[in-house]
């Protein structure tokens, strides 16, 4: 075998590992896409895809460098896009809600996901393999498991036979703490 067959063997066993080992998830798009987030902009948005091209020629080609600089650059652009648009949204969000403080706050704890109907109750927990539906069977397995651990948890200290009282006695006299210094 020459040097050339196997270079050519060596790389097409490592490519045929490579496809083995990853693990892809094919996803349909439609023709229209539609952005995730508000402050996605259709300069952002082609960055993204170029930076896709590269990442698939990337994976095709894993030992190419040129490729990879290339992917790495569109990967750093995107970022730095991405980085521009969101500053750019918020800015411009917030610069519109600064008159009315009404709508600053709303702003404000929208981008802290901070949601007025956030406080539903859990409709179903699963404990142990056991599915519990009732509110009352929720609310006593919160009460066992809060109720329990700190049992739980002392339970898995060692044991030990050494003075709590022992470890103050190896600070020196003058940081102590003692109650009587603060009291009247």
């Amino acid at each position: 075998m020459t040097p050339d067959q196997a270079f050519t063997s060596f790389t097409n066993t490592m490519q045929a590992l490579i496809a083995e080992s990853s693990c892809t998830q094919v996803t349909k798009r439609g023709k229209k896409h539609k952005f995730k987030k508000p402050w996605m902009t259709q300069e952002s948005f082609k960055v993204m895809q170029q930076r896709e091209n590269y990442r698939k020629k990337v994976k095709d080609e894993p030992f190419n460098s040129k490729l990879s600089e290339k992917f790495l650059k569109y990967k750093n652009l995107t970022a730095d896009a991405l980085r521009k648009a969101k500053t750019e949204y918020y800015k411009n969000e917030f610069e519109e809600a600064k008159s009315n403080p009404n709508e600053k706050w709303t702003f404000i704890n929208r981008i802290l996901n901070r949601n007025k109907n956030s406080s539903e109750a859990t409709s179903c927990l699963e404990v142990d393999g056991q599915k519990m539906s009732s509110p009352k069977e929720i609310s006593e397995c919160f009460n066992n498991f809060f109720s329990n651990i700190g049992s739980g948890l002392a339970d898995k200290l060692p044991a030990t036979n050494t003075d709590p009282l022992s470890y103050l006695s190896r600070l020196p006299h003058d940081e102590r703490f003692d109650f009587w210094k603060f009291l009247p």
